[in-house]
């Protein structure tokens, strides 16, 4: 019982959290540009804002209102396109109070518009009860996501009531709590409250950007910061057993039942629903989709499920995906046009897969079973056939391979006795169609099954499509529930199966009567018609053909495990077919027609000759030298898919996990071969859990002393994939960053601090970012030059840039260089290059042109000089240029602008232009949890945009 409850609380908390997450990105997304509120003449309103606001406008009417004065409210952008909003504003006749009808951005529950009340107090009055400045009452109802308003002087009241009149009574028992004298309370005209209100609206926003609840979108738009959009989905939680509630006189989104049947024995009220049902069915008929309509839904589903697929399940595999769904479907659609199904449609499905839809008003039991039987079958029996006795050298073998395991996998499961899935519906048919009560027990119990399944998935992507489809049979649970209800009534009574049409639309409303089912809106009972309807007119299964159909799909259900017992019994009684080719040579080393090896038999070879040399040392320490120098340069780069399919790379890696535990250091060296590990598996969640069981090696106390490189190479790779919480990730940087301090490398060191700091900025804990920056720089000051002083140097200017801006970091880049350069030292240092560098594009922000022409001259390496590179380097380069002289950088023109040279970076400029594949290019910047990235690169961009457009060089984006 306890493991059910936690199931069912799993559910509950994944249906949360895919709601959070829906309402979160929708917050998200939303841009909002700085208010601008345009007063109207009446006639400037359009009609159909007209109409929309004319139920509100008669409301405020009612309640004692007049003069409305229209204005237009414009605040938000939906695809980079202004969405305004109209509204009108009215006084009350007595009471100091100005009502607002506003055109919702979002209709509520059918109701287009909403209203709320404003009241203004007059400046200086009764200081013991208000203040000594004015303050402004405003009442809203439902409307406590949007929080309250930011200006001091504002009072929000939120009120949860059923009606408008209930909301203005709240709105003047709050006036006379604050200021009972009526003479303290301004009274002002329409055209005076719309002026007030599109300055509040300003104000507000102001303050809300100063904040920081909103936050620069870069395209003349600001979005709600994270916090923010937390903060919104809390209150909409809160909010949402009220606001779900609606209020009186809310217009209906959904047609209503047509009558109320009293009971059974109203024959009148059964006539009329049963022709509302025919009504609407030849209204559906008659809306049939058109050809170019079904060829549209098609490529359109299948353009977002190839995405989805593609992004999920990776691009090499989605020709396979899409092939073998589509011919399922295809063998539904077949078998749906012979049983005479009309208006058949095939889409795709994002993340879960395809369907078939049609109608059919009386398709008989054995008509449902070929429709349903016609999708698995085909790909199953046709993916095992293609398994057993597809031919070795076919070419695209691989590709067909792939499908035929596809097949197989996909048609097996959409066999199994769950609902949504043809086996599902099968199986209700041939025995569980008999027990309605237990169909529906069985759907519960698959509910419990879906949400151990979403819990116990590693993919991350697996787990969300499970999910949704979890979500959506829980939603439609009660609808199931009423559904059984209904035809165990009718089986008890007998009007079940073999009754005509007008009989067993006859029986099936009065039992909606008698129930009391038949109170709920119209489509919850046509959709109750339509999924009983056909069992009640078709014939019912006699024993013979009941058994029969389930002996059927019990044998395609096991069809797979019996031919893996075939295949297995047909390798132990013809070993002789699996002797070794005698054609010298694996498929993988074989060559090309024409004598020349492809890129698989080059790296093949090379990994071979690793696995040679590292056979032939005898000192396992030496072989795992020689691993770490050879095998590991030859790993860098190498796609995962690639190194999948090469023997020798493989074997490597074996070796390498048989070396690690007998060697000094094991933890350290068993990490490292789990590192290159990581780099033969494609799939970034397995990636990712591989980093973790990393990691926790080294929680081992016995590891105390082991080598942290693997640690800090695991940590950063799994921190760039930014799993968990906030609260994870911290622990870890501190945790590596605590065992680097000791023994570790500056690269691996500085990387964990950029992700610390930028944490703290993201966090908004600007404070703590400041105070650590300079504490590790007080502490790299002790070795002024060296490659962990430059590094949190950068660190410190970075974190200056985002708090202070370029001028005041250029100050921190120079107090740090000026005692180096005064060492005149001339060793190359590409740490200090890369911060006077910096420095630079800092002074092209901050106007510093005489420190830009100063510290240009001392870049260790120029990028205009080629002294020191090798002579063999020069002629590979002039060769590869096809004897032409090397071309210009954008280094040498950003140099010769910072240096004031106007002519030679004109010069540069031209080359540059000459050679169209030397295009300025552009960094996309990162988002908001990488602050110091995204404000280097924003201030990079911004100078090389403004260099580029003086000197006439093409722009592109990286």
């Amino acid at each position: 019982m306890t493991s059910v409850l936690a199931t069912l609380g799993a559910a509950a908390l994944i249906f949360f959290v895919l709601m959070s997450v829906a309402v979160l990105n929708t917050v998200l997304r939303l841009r909002i540009q700085r208010p601008e509120t345009e007063p109207l003449q009446s006639q400037d309103v359009p009609n159909d804002a007209r109409k929309l606001l004319a139920p509100g406008l008669a409301q405020l009417l009612e309640l004692g209102f007049a003069h409305p004065a229209p204005l237009r409210l414009t605040w938000r952008r939906v695809a980079g396109e202004r969405m305004p909003q109209h509204a009108l504003v009215l006084t009350h006749a007595r009471v100091p109070a100005a009502g607002y009808v506003m055109q919702l951005a979002m209709p509520d529950r059918g109701r287009h518009y909403g209203i709320y009340f404003v009241s203004r107090t007059t400046a200086g009055a009764n200081a013991a009860d208000i203040g000594s400045a004015a303050r402004t009452l405003v009442t809203r109802n439902r409307a406590s996501t949007a929080g309250p308003m930011p200006q001091p002087d504002f009072i929000t009241q939120d009120c949860w009531v059923p009606t408008w009149a209930e909301l203005w009574k709240a709105h003047k028992r709050r006036m006379k709590a604050l200021q009972r004298d009526p003479a303290q309370w301004q009274r002002l005209s329409s055209a005076e409250w719309l002026q007030a209100g599109g300055q509040a609206d300003l104000e507000a926003f102001d303050l809300r950007v100063e904040r920081g609840e909103l936050i620069d979108a870069g395209d003349v738009t600001w979005r709600p910061s994270l916090g923010q959009a937390l903060l919104a989905v809390a209150r909409a939680w809160a909010a949402w057993p009220r606001a779900s509630r609606g209020m009186e006189g809310d217009k209906p989104t959904t047609r209503e039942t047509p009558v109320a049947i009293p009971g059974a024995s109203d024959s009148e009220a059964v006539a009329r629903l049963i022709e509302t049902y025919e009504h609407d069915n030849r209204q559906r008929r008659a809306s049939s989709w058109s050809n170019g309509a079904k060829w549209l839904l098609f490529f359109a589903t299948a353009a977002a499920a190839a995405g989805s697929f593609g992004l999920s399940m990776g691009w090499e595999v989605l020709p396979a995906l899409l092939s073998v769904l589509l011919f399922h479907e295809l063998g539904h659609y077949a078998a749906m046009r012979w049983a005479g199904y009309r208006d058949l449609k095939v889409f795709f499905l994002p993340f879960l897969g395809a369907a078939v839809s049609g109608r059919h008003e009386s398709a008989s039991a054995k008509q449902e079973l070929i429709v349903l039987f016609a999708g698995p079958v085909p790909g199953l029996v046709l993916g095992l056939a293609g398994l057993l006795w597809l031919p070795v050298d076919l070419p695209g073998g691989d590709w067909w391979r792939s499908c035929a395991v596809l097949a197989v996998t996909i048609n097996a499961f959409n066999l199994a006795p769950i609902h949504p899935l043809d086996g599902g519906k099968i199986f209700e048919i041939l025995l569980l169609g008999r027990w309605p009560w237990a169909a529906f027990a069985g759907r519960v119990l698959e509910l419990v099954a879906l949400a151990y399944l979403v819990m116990t998935m590693d993919s991350s992507v697996g787990a969300t499509a499970v999910g949704a489809m979890l979500l959506l049979m829980v939603l439609g649970l009660a609808h199931q529930r009423r559904e059984a209800q209904l035809a165990s009534a009718l089986r008890a009574a007998g009007q079940w199966g073999g009754l005509k049409r007008s009989e067993a639309l006859r029986a099936l409303f009065s039992a909606m009567g008698k129930l009391g089912i038949a109170k709920r809106r119209w489509p919850d009972l046509r959709a109750m018609a339509d999924a009983l309807l056909p069992a009640i007119t078709r014939p019912r299964l006699r024993h013979r053909e009941r058994a029969g159909g389930l002996l059927v799909y019990v044998f395609f259900l096991v069809l797979p495990v019996l031919a893996l017992l075939f295949h297995l019994w047909s390798a132990a009684q013809r070993p002789s077919d699996r002797a070794p080719s005698t054609r010298g040579g694996s498929p993988t080393s074989a060559a090309k027609p024409g004598g020349g090896a492809d890129p698989d038999t080059q790296m093949e070879q090379l990994f071979a000759g690793v696995q040679q040399r590292v056979a032939a040392e005898p000192d396992a320490v030496r072989r795992w030298a020689l691993l770490v120098s050879d095998f590991a340069s030859l790993l860098d780069g190498m796609p995962a898919e690639d190194l999948a399919r090469l023997p020798s790379a493989r074997a490597l890696l074996q070796e390498a996990q048989r070396l690690a535990p007998g060697l000094p250091d094991p933890v350290a060296k068993q990490a490292m071969a789990n590192l290159w590990q990581a780099q033969f598996i494609a799939d970034r969640v397995a990636r990712r859990q591989l980093m973790a069981s990393v990691i926790g090696r080294y929680d081992d106390p016995a590891a105390a002393s082991a080598d942290p490189a693997p640690l800090a190479e695991a940590a950063i790779e799994w921190l760039y994939e930014r799993p968990g919480d906030a609260a994870s990730r911290m622990s870890l940087i501190d945790k590596v960053l605590a065992r680097l301090q000791s023994r570790g490398s500056v690269e691996h060191l500085a990387t964990l601090q950029e992700f610390k700091l930028d944490h703290l900025l993201a966090q908004g804990d600007v404070a703590g970012a400041r105070q650590l920056a300079q504490q590790w720089l007080a502490a790299a000051r002790t070795k002024p030059g060296s490659e962990s002083h430059l590094r949190t140097a950068q660190h410190w200017a970075d974190v200056v840039l985002v708090t202070e801006g370029p001028a005041a970091a250029l100050q921190v880049v120079d107090q740090v260089l000026q005692p180096l350069d005064a060492q005149a030292t001339k060793e190359p240092a590409y740490e200090r290059d890369a911060l006077r560098r910096n420095g630079l594009w800092l002074a092209e922000a901050a106007g510093r042109t005489e420190w830009q022409r100063q510290q240009v001259q001392r870049l260790v390496m120029p990028a205009a000089a080629d002294a020191g590179v090798p002579w063999w380097l020069k002629l590979l380069s002039w060769g590869m240029a096809g004897g032409k002289s090397a071309p210009a950088t954008l280094p040498q023109l950003e140099n010769a602008h910072w240096r004031g040279d106007a002519v030679e970076a004109q010069k540069l400029a031209a080359d540059v232009c000459r050679r169209p594949g030397i295009a300025a290019r552009l960094s996309v910047q990162t988002d908001s949890a990488q602050p110091m990235s995204a404000a280097r690169e924003k201030l990079v961009n911004t100078g090389r945009r403004a260099i580029c457009e003086r000197y006439g060089v093409p722009l592109a984006v990286r």
